[in-house]
């Protein structure tokens, strides 16, 4: 793993995560790989953000497959986490209209998309961490993630049908596709060591 500091903040990345984004850059033939950095950097930009809007103090931020792991000094109570994974995906598509506003339509197109697959109830993207928030403490930790795991195969099948039927199975999505279920086979394959 990878790590640097910025603003005392210790960040960490993995060497699955930089060679993700290589082989993505490497077979994509759209041209969107820049856009979606710079797209994906306001998203986790708004997180952070948010966060220290209701005086989250941030430790370190791990960058890993399939998630993003924040560690924290002061820890933020509820309200502050739901506002938090909000604010990525609303930030994406406030950018999107920007963007359709000014004619940059690869920008528009990356954000729009980004803004709403991370509403999806997927384990490691925004829709799956909002689900989780709002059942913590109403229903047990054991349903939650059957319920999460259920809702992000139905998702990433859902991806993956529509990339079947509109973008001719496009290497892209199936990557993306991978890259966004992965997180959730290692932790069935983790908690299954576990037992």
């Amino acid at each position: 793993i990878m790590s640097f500091n910025i603003f005392g903040i210790r960040f960490y990345v993995s060497y699955i995560f930089v060679s993700m984004l290589t082989l993505f850059s490497a077979i994509d033939k759209t041209e969107t790989f820049i856009p979606m950095i710079i797209s994906i950097t306001i998203h986790e930009f708004a997180h952070c953000f948010m966060l220290l809007m209701f005086n989250c103090k941030i430790k370190s931020v791990k960058l890993t497959i399939g998630a993003v792991g924040i560690e924290y000094i002061t820890p933020p109570d509820k309200t502050a986490v739901l506002f938090s994974l909000l604010a990525g995906p609303i930030i994406n598509l406030v950018v999107s209209f920007i963007c359709l506003y000014f004619r940059l339509y690869t920008l528009f197109g990356v954000n729009l998309i980004l803004g709403i697959i991370n509403l999806l109830p997927i384990i490691g993207l925004d829709g799956g961490s909002i689900i989780d928030a709002l059942l913590d403490g109403v229903i047990g930790r054991k349903a939650i993630m059957v319920l999460l795991t259920a809702t992000s195969g139905c998702s990433v099948s859902a991806l993956l049908t529509l990339n079947l039927m509109c973008f001719n199975n496009n290497y892209s999505v199936i990557i993306f596709c991978t890259y966004l279920i992965l997180p959730v086979f290692l932790k069935i394959l983790l908690k299954e060591k576990r037992i």
